[in-house]
């Protein structure tokens, strides 16, 4: 990219290696919500992270809302088998309890003296959201992404800070009979994808520039994540080929053949049996 746009989206986000800095630190007084993995909050300071509740959900599912919920939708998303819960919505409802001890898990913030989960005060039309200083990694994933692709080849460095807050399946270890809102908005589902799209980036950067090892720890981070798509297994099919790993290659070539319940390499999808066939990746019978 130009230099001009560099500068513009470096400018738009001066507080991301602070943010960075604070979630890799994890002892401050930020909330931590981690989605790109088994969700887990952490609260501020040295308390315990808590996962496969139902306050995890209900941050989880704040953070995935960033410009908020009433208290009608939120209550509907998060009890979707209850069909009377709005009448349900008094002060001391299971609703407004279950606000309350989000509010307490995730405490006060001390740069401003205010919840991370703001009160709402029974205002007309209030929106449950939470505090803009609390730390999301798929938001500095995204973040990163950003900077990392307007510095081009300077921002390498950014693009695998994104790559290391990946844990796992996104969204994954979630409470048993919870999270039904995500049928509505399949964030698990988006996540995954976003991460198999920058691991791509970063493991063409590496095969690019004769560093396969980097580029084969690149795609393991898409199949880290729960990605059965034919890119990352390509991208590990090329290292290993760079490398003259000629056997592994092959059975990530066989990998990609059980992913799709065939046998014939000719019935792949046609770009990836083109990938194959151009680079001379098939058996000589194919």
């Amino acid at each position: 990219m130009s230099g001009w746009v560099r500068e513009r989206v470096e400018a738009a986000d001066r507080g991301l290696d602070d943010d960075l800095a604070d979630w890799r630190d994890g002892s401050g007084p930020r909330p931590r919500v981690a989605l790109l993995g088994p969700v887990t909050v952490h609260p501020g300071g040295p308390g315990p992270a808590v996962s496969s509740s139902r306050s995890t959900e209900i941050v989880a599912y704040l953070a995935a809302h960033p410009s908020g919920v009433g208290i009608e939708r939120y209550a509907c998303d998060l009890w979707p088998d209850e069909p009377d819960i709005i009448g349900q919505t008094t002060v001391k409802s299971k609703v407004r309890t279950s606000i309350s001890q989000v509010r307490r898990l995730l405490g006060v913030n001390p740069r401003t003296g205010a919840d991370y989960l703001p009160r709402n005060a029974g205002t007309l039309g209030a929106q449950y959201r939470l505090d803009g200083d609390v730390l999301i990694d798929a938001d500095l994933f995204r973040r990163l992404r950003v900077r990392g692709l307007a510095r081009g080849a300077d921002g390498v460095g950014d693009l695998w800070a994104a790559l290391d807050l990946v844990r796992g399946v996104p969204l994954d270890a979630r409470r048993p009979g919870g999270y039904g809102w995500l049928a509505g908005l399949p964030l698990d589902h988006e996540y995954t994808a976003m991460i198999v799209d920058l691991a791509h980036t970063v493991a063409t950067h590496h095969l690019g520039v004769a560093e396969p090892e980097r580029a084969t720890a690149a795609a393991q981070v898409a199949l880290r994540a729960g990605s059965s798509e034919d890119t990352p297994l390509l991208d590990l099919v090329a290292a290993c080929q760079a490398q003259g790993q000629h056997a592994q290659a092959e059975s990530w070539i066989k990998q990609i053949l059980v992913n799709h319940d065939i046998q014939d390499e000719e019935d792949l999808p046609p770009r990836t049996y083109e990938i194959l066939r151009r680079r001379r990746w098939l058996p000589p019978a194919a």
